[in-house]
């Protein structure tokens, strides 16, 4: 009989800590705010009932916002999340709230499906869940744009920059994201690192203090690419620079990809070092090249195109000169590590000095033209 009675009482511990467990499920059942207990409902072990707390990473075990209700966190709300999904067709609009995205037992803390719009000062991802913007998934900042846990936006997804990022965690791009006319991109931070493996479009260029790495496309319409870091532009990768005026490069990039300028003026890039074992088109415009430059890829002028070889250029083996345009030299110095047959450019020699390393010399074949005005060869 004691044995009997212990079961029983056993038995009852485990019904009523599964009771509990369940209890710790939450959903909505109408729009409205995050901290009105009409807008939730929770698990009860058998049935969805009145909630009884609005739900926080301490008293849930998970959150849904389902279907078609919107939930907004306001006023001098603050709250902890974890283990969040924002269904397709819902949306988590934060107006004045304040939250962060605990890192739990789930290897995702937060799954949007629908729309989370961040429009507070405190709207930022704090630290540190784990948060996919899933396929049809659209995150957008508006205010406040602080990322400091890990961030994966998967195909399908998309994320609008309306504000400025200061991406510092790990981020992986497979979708889509858009970064406003004169919000820009800040990558920095000891644990921030930026993968594109989708689109990215940058209208305001950006500070890249921290590795960003482009394995998909980079629209780069606008700002400077500026900072410490450093752009990887990999086999894969494309940038597609149509910057005008003022804005240019002057950070790293390494490009083993393709970069294609069809801006309608000047693409400078001083400051850094360009590495290049890729391509490069210049389609439109002059590229004005000030700072370090190590080539082994290929450079492709279109007709009337031109570029200025104005800071340190080393032109190593591997390196091929395609088109039609021209080349300036007005200052800095050019090693020239590969033997060069020109039948095809125009080389003008405005100053600066032009070194050929011994059994790399430099051939005028039918077709060139060159016109040294000063400067040393």
């Amino acid at each position: 009989m004691r044995t009997l009675n212990r079961w029983l009482s056993l038995l009852a511990a485990f019904l009523l800590l599964q009771v509990a467990m369940y209890a710790q499920d939450y959903q909505s059942k109408v729009s409205g705010n995050w901290n009105a207990l009409g807008t939730w409902e929770q698990w009860d072990g058998s049935a969805w009932i009145a909630a009884t707390a609005y739900p926080t990473a301490s008293n849930s075990s998970s959150i849904a916002i389902k279907s078609l209700h919107v939930v907004t966190l306001t006023g001098a709300v603050s709250i902890a999340m974890d283990d969040l999904v924002i269904e397709a067709g819902a949306t988590l609009s934060n107006t004045g709230g304040c939250h962060s995205w605990n890192d739990g037992a789930a290897a995702v803390d937060v799954r949007i499906f629908g729309t989370y719009t961040a429009s507070s000062t405190c709207g930022g991802f704090g630290c540190c869940g784990v948060v996919h913007v899933e396929n049809g998934g659209i995150l957008n900042y508006n205010l406040e744009g602080y990322i400091f846990g890990p961030l994966v936006v998967q195909a399908g997804g998309t994320v609008n920059g309306n504000t400025t990022i200061y991406a510092q965690s790990t981020i992986v791009n497979n979708g889509t994201w858009n970064m406003a006319a004169s919000r820009d991109l800040r990558v920095f931070g000891a644990f921030a690192n930026f993968t594109n493996n989708g689109t990215l479009n940058l209208a305001a260029g950006g500070i890249i203090d921290s590795p960003l790495t482009n394995n998909g496309l980079i629209n780069w319409s606008g700002g400077t690419l500026t900072g410490t870091g450093t752009i990887t532009n990999s086999s894969t990768g494309t940038i597609a620079a149509s910057i005008a005026g003022s804005d240019r490069l002057s950070c790293n990039l390494n490009n083993a990809g393709t970069i294609t300028y069809t801006g309608a003026s000047q693409w400078d890039t001083g400051g850094g070092t360009f590495t290049n074992s890729g391509a490069i088109n210049i389609n439109a415009g002059y590229w004005v090249m000030e700072h370090t430059f190590n080539n082994t890829g290929t450079i492709n002028l279109s007709a009337g195109r031109t570029i200025y070889f104005n800071g340190t250029t080393n032109l190593n083996a591997g390196t091929t000169f395609a088109g039609t345009g021209q080349i300036y030299q007005q200052t800095g110095t050019v090693t020239q590590n590969f033997s060069w047959t020109n039948s095809a450019y125009h080389w003008i020699k405005q100053g600066g000095t032009w070194n050929n390393t011994a059994g790399n010399p430099t051939v005028l074949a039918s077709g060139s033209a060159f016109t040294w005005q000063t400067g040393t060869i």
